[in-house]
């Protein structure tokens, strides 16, 4: 598209900004990259929902390796959404039971556990999300 020569390529492109419909997108490469890095630099709450839901469809369409889903899961430690949080969780069971090769369930479950215990310690002023991340590291 001879109109986009010369113009400066963005970080990350997210489809379906602000959630106004429902439709299925596959994040592309270097978009799912960016976001695996700077998830919280996306300043509406709802965006970084469209962007960890698309993710999760891609998992279970294999089109995104479900091992790849921790560094996601890092980028939440400040997420305050417990609902958010907990559809993350639901997500990364499913693939420790379906998507993860034997071989490397024990590393993955390691990185759950890990974020899991780094993020009960940082919600001192929230019990139920401190006591529900427990919960997951255990």
């Amino acid at each position: 598209m001879p109109q986009f020569v010369g113009v400066e390529v963005p970080n990350a492109i997210l489809m379906n900004s602000d959630d106004y419909g429902f439709a299925v997108f596959v994040v592309d490469k270097k978009s799912s990259s960016y976001y695996e890095q700077h998830l919280p630099l996306i300043p509406n709450q709802l965006n970084r929902v469209v962007v960890i839901s698309q993710h999760i469809v891609m998992m279970r369409e294999i089109l995104f390796a479900a091992t790849r889903f921790p560094k996601i899961l890092n980028q939440m430690i400040d997420e305050k959404n417990q609902n958010l949080i907990n559809t993350t969780y639901i997500a990364l069971a499913l693939a420790v039971h379906t998507y993860i090769p034997i071989s490397r369930t024990d590393a993955f479950c390691k990185e759950v556990a890990d974020f899991s215990i780094r993020k009960a310690v940082k919600e001192q002023d929230n019990q139920s999300l401190q006591s529900f991340c427990i919960d997951k590291a255990l």
